[in-house]
């Protein structure tokens, strides 16, 4: 008997989900990410959250920053998503080795 493949779920559909359940939209999570410096650094905190939101590759590492700026807006650890995200990273690294 074979075990069916592990599907591992992205950072991002997690926090989509969450986003939901909240009725946030993406211009919501930026806000509560903290105060930003001027009307630029808003800009590039949310082009850089729809760029992690629609590329998926283990390519892209989430940072201390991004990691940091989860965790203020929605109250916990940054270790928490850090984790998670390098936990998918190398479930999908290890996949596409296997194949």
């Amino acid at each position: 008997m074979s075990e069916a493949p592990v599907i591992p779920v992205h950072l991002a559909e997690i926090i989509q989900d969450e986003m939901k359940e909240r009725g946030w939209i993406l211009g919501d999570i930026i806000w509560r990410m903290g105060p930003h410096s001027s009307v630029k650094d808003h800009d590039i905190c949310k082009l850089s959250w729809e760029f992690f939101f629609n590329v998926r590759t283990p390519d892209v590492v989430l940072g201390d920053v991004m990691a940091n700026q989860l965790a203020t807006a929605f109250g916990c650890s940054a270790q928490f998503f850090t984790n998670f995200h390098e936990n998918w990273r190398k479930a999908v690294i290890a996949q596409g080795e296997a194949k």
